[in-house]
């Protein structure tokens, strides 16, 4: 059996909708061990936006907490009227920008002085809650 350990939860980032992340937190998620070392804190995704590259809404995903990626990283980042979403960061028109994993998400954040790069994503899973037969 898998051991579990806790990890901080920072609540939910947008993937499409918006959703705000708040600052800090008491409560806790169990992970994997063997994810543990890879980050800091859980999020949970909502919105689909990312379906493309395999982020699905519900999805747990664990996020080491830096201010800087490489292109192609999936990161969190701070978007003002936006909240914290999860997006990819790739080179469009000669810039960094975020960009969906969605052919219904358009068009790309531009990374400006008010863009934040919050983290970066390490693991994504789902929870399977299997019911008991009675």
């Amino acid at each position: 059996m898998d051991e579990r350990v806790e990890m901080p939860y920072f609540g939910e980032v947008g993937a499409g909708p918006e959703v705000m992340m708040p600052e800090h937190t008491s409560e806790i998620r169990l992970i994997p061990r063997h994810l543990a070392d890879d980050g800091d804190a859980v999020v949970e995704v909502r919105g689909d936006s990312m379906n493309l590259a395999g982020i699905y809404p519900g999805m747990n995903l664990l996020v080491k907490h830096q201010d800087h990626a490489e292109l192609g990283d999936i990161v969190l980042a701070s978007v003002p009227w936006h909240g914290t979403v999860v997006k990819r960061l790739a080179m469009r028109e000669g810039r960094p920008q975020l960009v969906s994993e969605s052919m219904a998400y358009y068009p790309p954040i531009p990374m400006s002085d008010d863009v934040h790069i919050v983290g970066v994503v390490q693991h994504g899973w789902v929870e399977i809650k299997l019911k008991k037969k009675a």
